[in-house]
């Protein structure tokens, strides 16, 4: 989870999706959420039969958010300091206000006129061998999405 700014200045909640690169099947999305949901709930050491009632109940959740959103006509929806109460809005309020640009500058360097990752104990190169997995696992992954 995460917080960024709109290009009008509003500080949004998001779920920070490793995907949003790719547009793919949003089952994709809902199975990761569950997987997440899964593993956090396994290691707070939560029995197999309160797993499945927890997901089950967030997967009930989110399709009864889905069917909201369909009643309305304007397709916008965020969530803000404004519309929101509890943990979501504590975590907007101690959120550190960036704008793009200045969360860009605090992972890349301008090269020549380019902008580039800085290379850092966080970011670095993968070797020949782990990009030639990668690129393979990529490969597999759009094969799969070529049937939606």
């Amino acid at each position: 989870f995460g917080t960024y700014m709109d290009n009008h200045g509003i500080l949004n909640f998001d779920v920070n999706d490793f995907d949003e690169g790719y547009v793919g099947t949003f089952t994709w999305d809902v199975k990761c959420l569950l997987a997440s949901l899964n593993l956090v709930c396994h290691r707070k050491c939560f029995s197999d039969e309160e797993i499945k009632r927890i997901l089950i109940v967030c997967v009930e959740e989110y399709l009864k958010q889905i069917y909201e959103f369909c009643k309305h006509t304007k397709n916008e929806f965020a969530l803000t300091l404004r519309n929101t109460s509890g943990k979501i809005k504590e975590l907007l309020n101690k959120a550190p206000i960036k704008t793009n640009t200045e969360c860009l500058q605090s992972w890349t360097t301008v090269q020549d006129f380019e902008r580039k990752l800085t290379r850092s104990k966080k970011v670095q190169d993968v070797d020949d061998l782990l990009r030639a997995d990668l690129m393979h696992a990529s490969k597999k992954i759009l094969r799969y999405n070529t049937r939606y």
